[in-house]
């Protein structure tokens, strides 16, 4: 089964974009084991680099740069779902 990422960018005028990404499991970690791992590695238990872990990043174009680049994970709005191949 693959693993969806779903994610939320977040701006210092709190407009927000909605992001999602399909992952392969070839080793079928469990979702909460994978939710987990996230988890140690967000900065201050909320945010990440989506451009150093190599997902997308949801700027908005009219205001890259002006903004702050970590990209926001809050419990509802980050998420995994197994999803079909």
């Amino acid at each position: 089964m693959n693993i969806r990422f779903s994610y939320l960018y977040c701006d210092a005028g709190n407009f927000k974009n909605f992001g999602e990404v399909v992952f392969a499991n070839p080793n079928n970690l469990p979702l909460e084991e994978l939710s987990a791992k996230v988890k140690q590695a967000l900065l201050d238990g909320m945010f990440f680099d989506a451009y150093a872990v190599g997902v997308p990043e949801l700027f908005f174009d009219d205001y890259r740069g002006k903004s702050s680049r970590l990209t926001m994970c809050k419990k509802q709005q980050n998420k995994f779902q197994t999803v079909l191949a």
